[in-house]
């Protein structure tokens, strides 16, 4: 028995040169681009164009694979040839849900609270935490990495973002990919460039001099590229110089490609295709194809080629790039397998970056920390009762036990409404002041908050600002909460 095990264990090393031979792109020695270029020699053209557009799990339907999870991206790989599918998720601050029943993942606090660190092994180390939860939930691309400045102070997204500088918004965006892609997945840079608004984001053109351009947003983008090296570039939906970004050879060619030799693929944002001229211009993927007027990436472009349009080198192009970052990121030679998930040891991670990104800007009276003598604590407004308020919008995490309330006016139809995590500041007060009488006022009446308010030994008032993608903030916090800080600051300075 035992000369039978040795026999098949010395068989095992050939069947595995054997099948390398046969497959010569699965030998980790080459580089990235020779692999590809293997690869692409067993392909048709047909074959190479079903790598350049792809699906939203979400609207498939019946149609939806075996195994394949409700996300934001789906396209299908070459299996027989250990190419495999494209699985995305959103992913600024955590693994998004995009729909999931009873999913769970952990959230990091906001960009701008991780801009506020100033500390890059921060973003790696968060960067980290959320690309191997995608690995466990079976994902290996995160459409991360957003690296648009904080230009206008209204902008729905700016939750997603690293602040107004660039070169900290880049070191930190840079820093989050390479973190993530630690985990041999993918994360792409987003959303290039100029996307600063929701209002208006489909149709608007963002008009810069170039100078100008190549020292504030372009740099900020340049260096995440350099540092993070993320597997793609996600173009963005507005028009910049009077060109949508998508199909902006200024921006995709001249500076992506020749000025900053990045090697990896572009995708567009979802939706953000208006025809086969994108791929003359330097686009190389139509993502989320389902919200385009067609599936330009597809049979048109097939169309273009046979007419001339586009020449076949394009669409080899096109392919490499996208194959050879699947390899140089390692999702082929590492395919990630669902499960492990630990959102209770990840939790620590998020809840070391929000300490570190906390600012305290004023300290009046040395009111901080709040005084372990007081015996009447008044908590008011912000849900404190339920837990944090979150961003909202395609990047919506959802940890288990999350409290969703409907839309407010004017949000997005395709979105959902406003969500708390699960981190009541009432309990947490509660239990750091286990001898002081908690009181909490949910702030909808200000004056009835400021009678709970004006006995207490110390108040502490939650004021909150929700803020989504599709849609831009008032430069003024929502309902009446100013009012509600007036009269309870009027009947309580403490």
């Amino acid at each position: 028995m035992a000369g039978v095990c040795a026999a098949a264990l010395a068989l095992a090393p050939g069947l595995a040169a054997g099948a390398k031979a046969a497959q010569p792109w699965m030998n980790p020695k080459l580089s990235p681009d020779a692999r590809a270029d293997l690869v692409l020699a067993k392909l048709t053209l047909d074959q190479q164009i079903a790598l350049l557009h792809g699906s939203m799990p979400v609207f498939m339907g019946a149609k939806r694979p075996p195994g394949v999870s409700i996300s934001a991206g789906y396209m299908p790989g070459v299996p027989e040839l250990h190419i495999p599918d494209l699985t995305e998720s959103d992913a600024s601050l955590g693994v998004a849900n995009a729909g999931r029943k009873d999913d769970d993942a952990t959230p990091l606090p906001s960009g701008m609270a991780l801009a506020a660190t100033w500390d890059a092994k921060t973003a790696f180390v968060s960067g980290a935490m959320i690309g191997k939860e995608a690995r466990q939930k079976g994902f290996n691309t995160l459409l991360a990495g957003g690296a648009n400045l904080l230009r206008d102070p209204r902008n729905g997204r700016n939750f997603e973002y690293l602040g107004e500088d660039p070169l900290l918004a880049g070191t930190l965006a840079g820093a989050t990919i390479k973190g993530i892609q630690s985990n041999h997945i993918v994360s792409t840079a987003k959303h290039f460039a100029l996307n600063d608004q929701e209002t208006g984001r489909m149709v608007l053109d963002a008009q810069i001099d170039e100078a100008a351009f190549r020292e504030s947003d372009l740099l900020a983008f340049e260096i995440a590229i350099e540092t993070g090296h993320p597997g793609s570039v996600m173009c963005a939906y507005n028009r910049v110089g009077g060109t949508y970004a998508c199909e902006n050879p200024f921006l995709l060619t001249d500076v992506l490609r020749a000025d900053w030799k990045y090697p990896g693929w572009t995708m567009s944002d979802w939706g953000a295709v208006h025809g086969v001229a994108a791929a003359k211009a330097g686009l190389d993927q139509e993502s989320g194809q389902q919200l385009d007027k067609q599936i330009y990436f597809d049979k048109p472009l097939t169309a273009a080629v046979a007419s001339g349009e586009l020449s076949k080198a394009r669409i080899h192009e096109m392919a490499h790039r996208y194959l050879r970052s699947l390899f140089a990121a390692g999702v082929i030679d590492h395919p990630v397998t669902p499960g492990g998930l630990d959102t209770a040891a990840d939790s620590q991670v998020a809840g070391r970056a929000a300490e570190q990104g906390i600012v305290l800007l004023k300290n009046n009276d040395f009111l901080l920390p709040l005084m372990a003598s007081a015996k009447r604590i008044a908590v008011i407004g912000g849900h404190a009762d339920i837990g944090v308020v979150s961003g909202g919008g395609s990047s919506q995490v959802i940890p288990l036990g999350s409290k969703s309330f409907p839309k407010p006016r004017g949000a997005p139809q395709w979105g959902g409404g406003e969500v708390y995590y699960p981190s009541a500041p009432l309990a947490a007060i509660k239990a750091r002041s286990p001898n002081a009488k908690v009181a909490f006022d949910d702030g909808a009446d200000p004056a009835a908050a400021a009678a709970v308010a004006k006995g207490a030994d110390v108040v502490v008032v939650f004021a909150t600002q929700w803020s989504t993608e599709g849609m831009d903030i008032a430069m003024a916090l929502d309902g009446e909460q100013d009012a509600l800080i007036a009269a309870v600051t009027a009947a309580n300075p403490k």
